[in-house]
């Protein structure tokens, strides 16, 4: 070799030898690095119990200007190649609470970290490896950096899930009216889920209603876990990936006919594609959705006081004018605080307006009318009054 050719190999060797690794320092520009990361153990198996093993992880930044610092890691199991299922997400900061992993030692110029991943039992494959496929980190100072593919791992043998999410709990969400009133413009229903997985853990789910002339609407949920928020469906927190209450909203449309929307079925998917299914849940009731476009009623009114009888209850009689009733007006039902309904039969007098007796047996002597439900003979419903998420209909009565 020459003397000119054996510099040159030197000097490349030398080059190649001093090239700084994206994992070990920060870019050129970038003062963010990822110092060591790897798992505890390279192989677990979980095939009889669950395991957990640490996955620890450094970060560096060498501008001294900085003192606060947050980042993510994201895992996510292959099958040789391929990933499979879908990237879990670990929050990190220097100094922070829950739901973020919080340093162990050091500061914004090195910090460290410790997380303690519960293996999963079961997925898509008996054979996976979980892989970190990504970290972020970022600065106080607007310093970002990304370092993918960083080269932690951990071979897991573990249990092929066959099998779909329990459903616990499938209900309409806490304050969902069971009547709702429709201006219009549409009206959204809220359904609330809890479902167990210990397997592979839940992943998404949805639910299909069935209303007027056969019509379908279906509302989904989705689990999210971005590090810092972990969520399933519309504002539905968790904490634990096994165990989870999830939301899923239906919309119905603007234009919308009146009538009742019940369940047609709920579908729930876990991580590993595996299906459970209700059909027609029992515990999912029908709602009635009313535009009030058949019955119409107004001019409810309601006298402000009534005198205390020397023996009985104080009793009065609400009235309204209503119109459309197909068959007549067939019943009316109430929603109040205290006050007692005596009749759900209307009488009609002679001036054509619709009366109810109620009945005032509240030790303060004075209730409230909140909602009003009006039914003909031909099942068609309308709805007034804040029970129904109309307007409020300013009802209330007090003994003298």
């Amino acid at each position: 070799m020459s003397r000119v050719r054996k510099w040159s190999a030197l000097a490349a060797a030398a080059t190649i030898a001093l090239l700084p690794t994206q994992a070990a320092v920060a870019a050129r520009g970038n003062p963010i690095g990822l110092g060591p990361i790897g798992f505890a153990t390279g192989q677990v198996d979980v095939t009889q119990d669950f395991a957990a093993t640490d996955l620890t992880w450094t970060i560096t930044d060498s501008d001294a200007a900085a003192r606060e610092l947050r980042g993510t890691v994201e895992l996510r199991p292959f099958v040789g190649d391929q990933p499979v299922e879908s990237a879990r997400t670990i929050a990190f900061g220097l100094g922070l609470g829950y739901p973020y992993v919080s340093s162990e030692s050091g500061n914004a110029q090195s910090s460290a970290y410790r997380f303690e991943f519960l293996v999963p039992r079961e997925g898509v494959a008996a054979n996976v490896v979980w892989r970190v496929i990504k970290v972020t980190a970022e600065d106080d100072q607007g310093h970002k950096r990304t370092f993918k593919m960083p080269g932690a791992e951990l071979a897991v043998t573990g249990l092929v899930d066959t099998t779909g999410p329990e459903i616990g709990i499938a209900s309409a969400d806490v304050g969902q009216l069971r009547e709702v009133y429709d201006p219009g413009t549409g009206v959204a229903l809220r359904y609330r889920f809890e479902i167990m997985d210990e397997g592979s853990t839940p992943a998404k789910g949805r639910i299909v209603l069935r209303g007027p002339a056969g019509r379908t609407l279906t509302g989904t949920f989705q689990v999210a876990d971005n590090g810092y928020e972990k969520t399933c469906g519309d504002g539905s927190y968790f904490y634990g990936p096994f165990n989870l209450s999830c939301t899923a909203t239906v919309q119905v449309p603007a234009g919308s006919p009146s009538g009742t929307w019940a369940p047609a079925r709920v579908d729930v998917w876990d991580r590993a594609g595996n299906l459970t299914r209700l059909i027609a849940p029992e515990t999912v009731p029908a709602i009635t959705v009313s535009r009030n476009d058949v019955i119409t009623a107004s001019d409810f009114q309601l006298p402000a006081t009534v005198s205390a009888p020397a023996q009985g209850v104080p009793s009065a009689d609400l009235t309204f004018a209503v119109s459309g009733a197909v068959g007549g007006l067939a019943s009316v039902d109430l929603d109040s605080d205290v006050c007692t309904q005596v009749s759900h039969t209307p009488v009609i007098g002679a001036d054509g307006r619709a009366s109810v007796k109620i009945e005032i047996r509240s030790l303060t002597g004075r209730c409230t009318v909140t909602g009003v439900k009006l039914t003909d003979a031909a099942g068609n419903v309308s709805l007034y009054g804040s029970a129904h998420g109309n307007t409020d209909l300013g009802l209330t009565i007090v003994v003298v």
